[in-house]
């Protein structure tokens, strides 16, 4: 195997946070790497390397971050986390084609409203894929007492395959909204996300889109009132969530129709197969990313 295509390897193997410790390291300098899916960053880093004669140094970045020369295949030393994460999520051997296939499972997250419906389905489909040798990471199980809720948001938001369960109550949920604001502004909707829509989801109609919009507008109005009822001093967070609102509802119309331009089935038909089709096409998206650059096959 060539250097680039270890290095690549190497790189996707990476969790998002160490993979931004590695360009720390590394030192490059940020607007060659903009935002977007790992496995595509890697390989704008590799050609950065690569066209600066500085391969080597690379090597070596990945190498501090990791805690072991990843060519020799020394066990790597421990990765300190700021938050708890859930157990590396492996595939079991079985005559699944799409688990043989895959190794180093990266994290896979899951971004939902609590409660009803929403908690029903996350719960079966979070024992879905743990029969199959998948742990999701899920803010109950693994956001910790006195863990940063705003810390792991952006974590997910940063994670290369995220879960995301649409629903009438996500749609208006400021938390949420934050986390699927987070997912796209690191691009590859396609590659990254994978949707389950709940049927309370008023997303298919213009009209019903609409009010989704009306509702963050009067999130905006009611707090803009209540600010102007106060001082201007000493508001710390409060401007912030003004503003948070204000980005969602820029935004809430495309990030709706995304999703319903998506064929992503029903939640019945979800759980009538026990999310196969949803878990298959997770592995495949999962295996393509293990590819190197230059091998398509």
């Amino acid at each position: 195997m060539s250097e680039k295509n270890v290095l690549h390897e190497a790189l996707n193997r990476l969790i998002p946070s160490q993979f931004e410790e590695v360009l720390f390291h590394y030192d490059i300098p940020t607007q060659n790497v903009p935002p977007g899916a790992q496995t595509e960053r890697a390989i704008t880093v590799i050609r950065y390397a690569e066209s600066h004669s500085e391969l080597p140094q690379l090597h070596q970045a990945i190498t501090t971050v990791t805690g072991n020369d990843f060519i020799t295949g020394a066990a790597p030393a421990p990765v300190a986390a700021d938050i708890p994460t859930a157990p590396s999520a492996t595939l079991p051997a079985t005559e699944n084609t799409s688990a043989q296939a895959i190794s180093n499972t990266p994290e896979i997250f899951i971004s939902y409203a609590w409660g009803g419906d929403n908690e029903a389905i996350v719960n079966q489909l979070d024992a879905s894929l743990k029969e199959r040798g998948i742990t999701i990471i899920r803010d109950k199980r693994d956001l910790g007492y006195r863990g940063g809720i705003a810390d792991f948001m952006r974590r997910i938001g940063r994670g290369h395959y995220v879960l995301v369960i649409i629903s009438d109550k996500y749609l208006k949920s400021q938390n949420c909204m934050f986390e699927l604001l987070e997912v796209a502004q690191h691009g590859d909707w396609r590659e990254r996300v994978f949707p389950i829509v709940l049927a309370d989801a008023n997303i298919y109609k213009a009209i019903n889109r609409i009010k989704y919009i009306k509702h963050w507008e009067n999130e905006i109005a009611e707090l803009d009132a209540a600010i102007k009822e106060v001082g201007a001093a000493d508001l710390q967070g409060i401007r912030e969530e003004i503003d948070l609102y204000t980005r969602i509802r820029a935004q809430i119309s495309g990030l709706a129709e995304f999703f319903k331009d998506m064929n992503t089935l029903t939640p019945d038909m979800h759980a009538g197969d026990d999310f196969q089709v949803l878990y298959d096409t997770l592995t495949k998206q999962i295996k393509a990313d293990q590819l190197p650059a230059d091998n398509p096959n």
